[in-house]
């Protein structure tokens, strides 16, 4: 990781010379500025993924309300767009409703000197397990949501295509940015650096490897959206609006958060959603009748045959 101070470029991984020593002891505040910069870029990131994780529920629960006689998945789901909502507000308590970066961003400028042991970090940490808990309970009623929407020929068009390998992903990334968080270091403390022992270099080097890590979960995760979000959009134009709606929606109602008045009002032009057996399980059914109707004509034909060497 390279850092840039006064024109100068330095790397902890290289040989440390007496002006890079300098200037590190100069402007050692650098190290907390990164660190808390990379924790700040990381919550962003997983403020875009609650919302759009929050738009998907919200659709899948909508359309659950339109099933009759499935009040178990329908409450599983409805559990989760209500983990959905407080997720959405701490973050949005916190970070405005916003989910422009440079918005965020314009308004976070004291992150990065704030102290990061006492003050980012537990914040950090916090939201990030206030999230992975949703997504784990997110991860567990997806999975049943696919199983019984792929049991129908018509519910099986109305599934997100890849989004339990996506959100599997997604909750690896978190664990792995909690683990970075959970290393203590010296930030608060670098004040008190007045000399570049070993000791104090392998604790910057350490911060360097916090920062760089979190970072890598950063790019992961804004991966996630960026591959999701075009995908939620094609699906509210196509599913919500030409097929149920029957009409075109526009590109701007059809983005993260505005998607959901789209859902409401597709929603309301629908009475109820039919059940339609996948064609797989009549192929089934019919192939198991046949099986029966084998052994059974084997079962008569040896019987036959034992009479005949009987009598």
């Amino acid at each position: 990781m390279t850092y840039s101070i006064a024109g100068h470029e330095i790397r902890l991984d290289k040989v440390i010379n007496h002006d890079d020593e300098e200037m590190i002891l100069r402007y050692k505040e650098i190290f907390k500025i990164c660190l808390n910069d990379s924790n700040l870029k990381l919550l962003i990131s997983v403020k875009k993924l609650v919302h759009l994780y929050s738009d998907i529920i919200m659709i899948y629960s909508t359309l659950l309300n339109k099933i009759p006689n499935y009040e178990d998945i329908r409450l599983m789901t409805l559990n989760v767009k209500k983990d959905s909502i407080l997720v959405e507000n701490k973050f949005n308590e916190i970070f405005s409703k916003s989910i422009n970066e440079v918005d965020i961003f314009s308004k976070k400028m004291s992150w990065q000197t704030k102290k990061y042991e006492s003050i980012i970090k537990p914040l950090t940490k916090q939201l990030l397990e206030l999230t992975l808990t949703f997504f784990e309970k997110f991860f567990k009623t997806l999975t049943c949501i696919q199983l019984f929407f792929e049991s129908f020929n018509n519910l099986k068009k109305l599934l997100i295509p890849f989004l339990v390998d996506q959100t599997h992903r997604v909750i690896d990334s978190l664990k792995k940015s909690i683990f970075f968080v959970n290393f203590p270091t010296i930030t608060d403390n670098l004040d008190s650096i007045t000399e570049l022992t070993p000791t104090i270099l392998k604790q910057l080097k350490k911060i360097e490897k916090i920062t760089k890590g979190i970072g890598k979960e950063t790019t992961i995760l804004n991966e996630a959206f960026k591959r999701f979000e075009p995908t939620l959009q094609q699906y509210t134009q196509i599913l919500l609006g030409k097929a149920i709606l029957k009409r075109s929606i526009s590109d701007e109602d059809c983005k993260i958060i505005n998607r959901r008045d789209i859902c409401y009002q597709a929603a309301e032009h629908v009475v109820s959603i039919p059940l339609t057996e996948e064609q797989k399980f009549q192929f089934f059914s019919k192939y198991i009748i046949i099986v029966i109707l084998v052994l059974m004509l084997l079962v008569v034909t040896t019987i036959f045959r034992f009479f005949r060497v009987v009598f």
